[in-house]
């Protein structure tokens, strides 16, 4: 278990030192994230396809954490 979580601190430091250096970069990412989860939420509000719009929107959220993830050494 602790190889696990110095490997979870490790990815946490990359993420955070790109978005440290990248602040609208990090302003969009969590945009995204929080609006796709309010789309999830309040699916009564948004009824065609809220589902594949607030995933999508969450899909690249989270892409976007992986970019951050993979372009800072």
């Amino acid at each position: 278990m602790l190889g696990i979580e110095s490997g979870v601190r490790k990815m946490y430091k990359k993420i955070e030192k790109y978005f440290s250096k990248h602040v609208y970069v990090n302003s969009f990412a969590h945009l995204l994230i929080g609006v796709g989860v309010g789309i999830l939420i309040t699916n009564s509000f948004v009824n065609p396809h809220p589902l594949r719009y607030g995933l999508a929107l969450v899909a690249i959220g989270v892409l976007i954490h992986f970019y951050a993830y993979f372009q800072e050494k």
